[in-house]
């Protein structure tokens, strides 16, 4: 089972996608402390192709951006990452941003006990579960793989991962060049749940035509099997327009498989001090070891999906004028048979066949609404967790800017 909670720290609001109006927004990048300029950082508006770089004086300007919201990143080795949220237009009046050196004292604390051979050993586990495993990943490049830093809980059993500046990506296959400030990458293994968050930034590769239009042709291809597409067409409520059906499915405890294996567990608990132990089941009577394996058989949990299709007005509701709410109980599984799972997913699960059409669950573990934008961007993104096929599919190697605009047809 393919699950993530946690895609990407982002911002990005578009008041209408089809609006070709642009604006600019310009400032100076100070230090908080000294006052100086700081020359160098990089300003940009998370998870956009919007971005630049401060001058030798501290300027930056960032021209051509559609209006809405968005976070605005400046990011400096040796400094914090500065995050603000901005309405686009905004005021001609320069900004000023003051960014906090971060202490020394403090950078050099061991924050978690690295390994020395971190790469090594977790190198091959991090580029799976961040750049993914689709075929695309396979012209996706991490260039400065050093930045990274690998700390694995025993006691947990959960890894973590550090980056020490920003990682830079080359995405060959989409044609876009990704610099990505990481702020969490951990892992949980007994849970297989997977948690990365941070500050993407997207600029295009040069290229001739041939080049640029097999790139066209692959973001078109890539933004069909997205969540961006689904969320932005919840917003605009056209799920059953856009070819999803919506069902939904509860998954209850099996309590009767959780008493047997405490059983099973306090058992081998208490005879593990012994030179030889008798395998559990050997201690069972006839009658009860056939019903031991019936009900370890089980699955946990039970898992039942609720017979009629629902409709986007039955999950989601328009929170204001800007803004709609996704809302629902259990677990909403969501179907796109227009599109079947590629082969390498297909490879990747039990009794995969690339005939199966896409399919995916939603849900909101924290039992609060997820605020969705016109862009498909979705506000507390820590309040929802994605399994099945976009578990698998949302990685960096099949990520499109929120400023991607895909074709008429």
């Amino acid at each position: 089972m393919h699950k993530i909670l946690l895609i990407a720290l982002c911002c990005i609001l578009f008041a209408s996608r089809g609006n070709a109006q642009s604006f600019s927004i310009k400032g100076i990048i100070t230090d908080a402390t000294t006052g100086k300029v700081v020359a160098g950082a990089s300003v940009f508006l998370s998870n956009t192709s919007y971005g630049n770089i401060s001058s030798n004086t501290g300027a930056f300007e960032i021209n051509n951006i559609r209006q809405g919201k968005y976070d605005l990143i400046v990011s400096f080795v040796g400094y914090e990452t500065y995050t603000a949220t901005i309405q686009i237009p905004i005021s001609a009046e320069p900004l000023t941003i003051q960014i906090k050196q971060k202490f020394k004292e403090l950078t050099e604390v061991v924050v978690r006990n690295y390994l020395k051979d971190g790469w090594e050993q977790w190198g091959s586990f991090f580029l799976e579960n961040f750049i993914g495993t689709s075929a695309l990943a396979n012209e996706c490049t991490l260039k400065n793989k050093e930045a990274l830093k690998f700390s694995f809980s025993k006691k947990d059993n959960v890894l973590f991962v550090d980056a020490t500046e920003p990682l830079i990506i080359e995405n060959k296959a989409l044609g876009y060049n990704i610099k990505y400030q990481l702020e969490d990458f951990t892992y949980r293994f007994d849970e297989k749940l997977l948690l990365y968050a941070g500050y993407p930034l997207f600029s295009e590769m040069e290229g001739g035509k041939s080049k640029q239009k097999r790139w066209q042709e692959a973001r078109a291809d890539v933004y069909e099997f997205s969540f961006m597409r689904f969320m932005q067409s919840l917003y605009r409520n056209k799920l059953t327009e856009d070819g999803y059906q919506l069902l939904l499915l509860k998954r209850i405890p099996n309590l009767e498989k959780q008493r047997w294996q405490a059983k099973q567990k306090l058992y081998y608990d208490t005879v593990q001090h012994k030179k030889t132990i008798i395998n559990y089941e050997s201690t069972l009577p006839a009658d009860s070891l056939e019903y031991f394996k019936k009900v370890m058989a089980q699955k946990d949990p039970i898992e039942t999906i609720l017979p009629n299709t629902i409709t986007g007005s039955d999950i989601a509701y328009g929170a204001d004028s800007i803004t709609a709410a996704l809302d629902f109980t259990n677990y909403l599984i969501v179907r796109f048979p227009k599109r079947n799972i590629p082969q390498e997913y297909a490879n990747s699960i039990a009794q995969g066949s690339v005939k199966q059409p896409v399919s995916s669950i939603i849900s909101l573990p924290n039992s609060v609404p997820v605020y969705v934008t016109s862009s498909g961007y979705f506000l507390n993104v820590q309040d929802l967790v994605m399994e099945g096929f976009w578990g698998w599919w949302e990685k960096i190697a099949n990520m499109l800017p929120y400023d991607y605009i895909p074709p008429k047809k």
